[in-house]
C-alpha cells in the first residue's frame, strides 16, 4: 500500500542544495526539471518510545536517484539521521527507507511529496532488544584508513547498533604525523571516541606473513605502529605469492621470512592483556593464474598454536561470505578432534566497499544488559555468542545453557530451545532450521513455505552418556541451499574438491550458534603438547661432536633451563613449550639461538606445504579459499610435534 503525504511547494530550487548525485549525467540523461522546493524533516524514534535514535536512511525518487547525502568516508547508499535531519527535495514521488542494526525492524514508505514542509516521524519497530538480553556486538578486524573521519565512524558505528570497535590499520591516521608512531598516544586517541553506548579502541591485524595473519579484539598498543606494521609485513614472500611466475626451488631459502618469529609477537601482545583471532584461515588467491605460489592469507600456523600453546582466543568462521564452508568445515573437524574453539565473524572491511563494517557479526552473552569490556572479551573467548549476517538467533539449551557451555550427558533428552528472527530486510524470512551434531547435519526444519519472520522451535537431542559431543544450531534466511545435501558443511567441501561449486556464496543471510558440548565427567581435552627434544651437536666442518655444548632454554624472554652435550655430542631435553627458544653456546664456537616456529626443518617444510599452496595446484577444480581439511595435515603435524628431533651444527670462532 503506498502512503501518500501530500503537500504545496513554491520555492526556487538551487541546484547547489541538492546531493552530487543529481547533476546531470554527461551521457546525455535527461535533465531534471522542477520549480517547487519542499524541506522535509524525518525523526526517527527508538520503538513505541518516543526517544530519537541513530538510525541509517535512504530516499530515492521515481527514476531510482538518491536525494540523501552520504557521510564523508561511508558508502553512498545511505544518509545518517542522529534522532532528525531535514534536506531539500523537488515535488514528486520517493521511497524513503530507515533501518538500524538487527535489533529493529525495517521501515520503508512510499511518498508523494507536494507541499512546502513535511514533518515526518518514524517509529523503527524494536522487534528483539538484544542489549536487554544481554548479547553485545563488536568489530575486530576492520582497515580504516585516514582520511575517513573517525565522527564519520562513530557514526557508522551508532546507527548500525555496533557496541565496541577494535579499530584497525590504518587507525584514521595518516603516517607522517607522530599519534601514528606512538601508540599510547593514538591508544588514547582512540578511545577519546568512546560514548556511553559505543566503546572504541585500538586494535590492530598484526603480523601479516606467510604464516597467516593475527587479528586483536584487544590489543595492548605498539611503541610505534606503523613502523611495526610494515617492519611485520613479510612484505618480500607477499609482493611474490600469487603474482609471481618465477619457479622457486626452495621458497624457504629463497625468500627468507626476515624478523622476530609472528608466534613470540603474539605470544607478548597476549601476555600484556592482548585477544586474539585467526581471520580467514582458508583463504587464499592467485592474481596471476601462472604464479608458481599461491597469495596466502590462510591460518598456517592454527594447528600448530591449538596444538601447543593455544595463543589464538578465537577463529574465524564466517567472514567474506555469510556462508563460508570452509571456515566451517576446519572449524568442524578441529573440534572434533576434541578442542573447545570459539568461533567468531569478521568483516576484513570499511565503510565504502562491499565488506561493510556489521555486515557479518558476532554477538557475545555476556549475563548483563550493561555493556562491560573485560566482561565481553572473557565470554567472547568462552563462545557464549551466535554469529550473523542478519538473522537473530537465540538458543539456550534446557533454558539454562548459552551456546559455549559444557553440559554433562546423562543418557537423558536434552532440548535445544530456539528461537529465531530473520534479517530485517524485507521480503527476508526463515527457511531452513538446522541442527548439527558434530559436524554432520541431524535435522533441518524446512519452513520455507511458512516464510516466517519470527520462529520459536524446540530440538530434542540424546546426547551420548559415554562420550563427547557437540550440537550447534543454523538457519538460513530466504535463501537456503539447493539441495539439502549441501547443508553438511564437510560433505560439501569434499564435494568442492571433485566439482566445481560455489553456491554458497550466494546465500547471504546466514546465521549459527558455537556449539554446546555435552562431555562426559572423566572426559579430558587435549593436554597441550610439550615433547621431548634430542639430538647431536657437531662441528659444521669436521662433523665432530661438540661434548659439554650447551642448549640454554627460553621461553617467553626468560630462561627456563639449560642442558649440555655428553661425552658424545649428545643432548636431550625431557620437555619443551612449542614457544621455546634455544641459545646454542661452546667455548670456541660462535653462539647462535634458534625457535621452533621458525627453524625446526619438520615444520618449516609442513609450514611451506600449507601456505606454499602445493595441494592447491594439484586440484585445478579447487577456487580461491577452497582449501581441504586434508591440506593441513592435522595428524601428521601432531606426530612432527610429539617428539623432535634436531641436530645442530656449530661454526668455530
Amino acid at each position: 500500500m503506498r502512503a501518500y503525504l501530500v503537500f504545496c511547494c513554491c520555492l526556487p530550487v538551487f541546484s547547489w542544495l541538492l546531493p552530487d548525485s543529481f547533476s546531470q549525467d554527461k551521457k546525455g540523461e535527461e535533465e531534471l526539471q522542477w520549480t517547487r522546493s519542499c524541506t522535509v524533516s524525518l525523526r526517527v524514534n527508538r520503538g513505541e518510545s518516543g526517544k530519537p535514535m541513530t538510525a541509517w536512511f535512504s530516499l530515492y525518487d521515481s527514476q531510482g536517484r538518491a536525494m540523501h547525502t552520504p557521510l564523508p568516508g561511508v558508502r553512498g547508499d545511505r544518509g545518517l539521521c542522529r534522532g532528525i535531519t531535514s534536506f531539500n527535495v523537488p515535488s514528486g514521488e520517493y521511497v524513503l527507507s530507515v533501518w538500524a542494526g538487527p535489533s529493529f525492524d525495517f521501515v520503508r514508505r512510499e511518498l508523494l511529496v507536494q507541499e512546502e514542509k513535511l514533518e515526518l516521524s518514524i517509529n523503527l519497530p524494536l522487534r528483539c532488544d538484544l542489549r536487554e538480553l544481554g548479547y553485545f556486538t563488536g568489530e575486530a578486524h576492520n582497515h580504516l584508513n585516514y582520511p575517513t573521519p573517525p565522527e564519520s565512524m562513530r557514526s557508522f558505528l551508532e546507527a548500525s547498533d555496533i557496541d565496541m570497535i577494535s579499530v584497525g590499520q590504518g587507525w584514521l591516521t595518516p603516517k607522517d604525523i607522530s599519534r601514528g608512531h606512538d601508540g599510547k598516544m593514538l591508544s588514547a586517541w582512540l578511545k577519546s571516541f568512546s560514548t556511553p553506548d559505543l566503546s572504541v579502541n585500538m586494535g590492530v591485524e598484526l603480523p601479516k606473513t606467510r604464516f597467516g595473519h593475527i587479528c586483536w579484539w584487544a590489543f595492548p598498543g605498539l611503541s610505534d605502529p606503523y613502523g611495526l606494521y610494515d617492519l611485520y609485513h613479510d612484505s618480500k614472500y607477499l609482493r611474490e605469492a600469487g603474482f609471481s611466475e618465477r619457479k622457486f626451488k626452495d621458497p624457504w631459502q629463497e625468500l627468507p621470512y626476515e624478523g622476530e618469529s609472528p608466534y613470540s609477537i603474539m605470544a607478548r601482545c597476549r601476555k600484556e592483556g592482548g585477544v586474539s583471532m585467526a581471520p580467514h584461515p582458508t583463504s587464499w588467491f592467485l592474481e596471476n593464474p601462472k604464479a608458481q605460489l599461491i597469495c596466502t592469507s590462510i591460518s598456517s600456523d592454527y594447528c600448530f598454536d591449538l596444538l601447543g600453546e593455544r595463543l589464538y582466543d578465537s577463529l574465524s568462521v564466517m567472514g567474506y561470505d555469510a556462508e563460508q564452508i570452509f571456515f566451517q568445515n576446519l572449524w568442524f573437524h578441529l573440534l572434533n578432534e576434541g578442542y573447545r574453539i570459539a568461533g567468531a565473524a569478521e568483516t576484513d572491511g570499511d565503510m565504502r566497499g562491499g565488506h561493510l563494517l556489521g555486515s557479518l557479526r558476532c554477538y557475545v552473552q555476556i549475563g548483563s544488559p550493561k555493556f562491560d569490556m573485560g566482561s565481553f572479551l572473557e565470554n567472547l573467548k568462552a563462545g557464549r555468542s551466535f554469529v550473523t549476517s542478519g538473522p537473530i538467533l537465540l538458543v539456550q539449551a534446557d533454558k539454562k545453557f548459552f551456546p559455549g557451555e559444557s553440559i554433562t550427558p546423562d543418557g537423558k533428552t536434552h532440548v535445544l530451545n530456539v528461537e529465531a528472527f530473520s534479517a530485517a530486510l524485507p521480503r527476508e524470512y526463515i527457511s531452513w532450521i538446522v541442527l548439527y551434531r558434530n559436524g554432520r547435519v541431524e535435522e533441518i526444519v524446512d519452513v520455507s513455505k511458512e516464510q516466517p519472520r519470527h520462529i520459536t522451535h524446540e530440538f530434542k537431542i540424546n546426547p551420548p552418556a559415554a562420550e563427547r559431543s557437540w550440537y550447534l544450531v543454523k538457519v538460513y534466511g530466504c535463501k537456503h541451499p539447493a539441495q539439502k545435501e549441501f547443508a553438511d558443511v564437510m560433505s560439501y567441501a569434499e564435494l568442492c574438491e571433485k566439482e566445481p561449486h560455489t553456491e554458497y556464496s550466494k546465500l547471504d543471510q546466514v546465521a549459527f550458534t558455537n556449539p554446546f558440548y555435552f562431555e562426559p565427567t572423566d572426559w579430558k581435552a587435549p593436554a597441550p603438547l610439550c615433547p621431548p627434544m634430542r639430538g647431536l651437536i657437531t662441528d659444521a666442518v669436521t662433523k665432530q661432536p661438540i661434548p659439554g655444548a650447551r642448549i640454554s632454554i627460553f621461553c617467553e624472554g626468560a630462561l627456563a633451563g639449560t642442558v649440555n652435550a655428553d661425552a658424545d655430542g649428545r643432548y636431550e631435553i625431557k620437555s619443551v613449550r612449542l614457544l621455546s627458544e634455544f641459545e646454542l653456546s661452546a667455548p670456541g664456537y660462535k653462539s647462535f639461538f634458534r625457535n621452533l616456529y621458525l627453524h625446526y626443518p619438520p615444520l618449516t617444510r609442513y609450514f611451506e606445504s600449507v601456505y606454499g599452496g602445493s595441494w592447491a595446484f594439484v586440484n585445478p577444480r579447487l577456487k580461491s579459499g577452497q582449501m581441504p581439511w586434508e591440506a593441513f595435515r592435522f595428524k601428521e603435524l601432531k606426530e612432527i610435534l610429539s617428539s623432535l628431533n634436531w641436530d645442530f651444527e656449530m661454526q668455530i670462532q
